[in-house]
């Protein structure tokens, strides 16, 4: 059985996400047939991605972030909210006899909001990360951010433009000074 979680497909891609391990820890994967690449000893891979496969994939919602948003009043009343919810459910199936999937009518109610809240403060701490990671980005790739890359890799091409020249130079005075 495949863990893989399709965001987006196509003929000569697949993108998605691996539900195998920490859920605080997934991961994306582009997975791309027929694709140009280049890769260094280093670990860095560049990948050429069709503009319109860039373009489809781009339309898809990324993740939601309500939870980073709440404060810890506004989480502890959704969570109660579920609970309740969760648990009237239960109750109904409980009169009606159908099946449930749940089965918390036996499970104190305090305890289930103990282990909820516990469980939907780690994932509104890992969006919250997540979130300051995606600012940290956004930094890097500012308008000004960008223009300072460009201008230390103008002055480190020109740099290396003059090496080269003065190399050459010495070689030419070292050939000249052999014959």
């Amino acid at each position: 059985m495949s863990t893989k979680a399709s965001i987006a497909y196509g003929d000569d891609f697949h993108l998605y996400h691996d539900g195998w391990g920490d859920e605080r820890e997934q991961f994306v994967y582009l997975d791309m047939r027929k694709c140009v690449f280049t890769a260094d000893s280093s670990g860095n891979v560049t990948v050429q991605i069709p503009m319109a496969v860039w373009e489809f994939i781009r339309r898809f919602k990324g993740l939601d972030f309500n939870l980073a948003k709440m404060t810890d009043t506004e989480l502890k009343k959704e969570v109660e909210r579920r609970v309740d919810a969760r648990i009237e459910a239960d109750r109904k199936a409980i009169d009606s006899n159908k099946p449930r999937f749940f089965r918390c009518a036996n499970v104190p109610r305090s305890r289930q909001i103990r282990e909820f809240y516990r469980g939907l403060d780690e994932a509104r701490a890992w969006q919250r990360k997540v979130l300051r990671d995606i600012k940290h980005f956004e930094y890097g790739m500012s308008p000004e951010a960008l223009e300072e890359h460009n201008r230390k890799a103008r002055r480190l091409r020109a740099a290396r433009i003059a090496a080269r020249a003065r190399w050459d130079k010495t070689r030419r005075g070292i050939k000249a000074a052999v014959k």
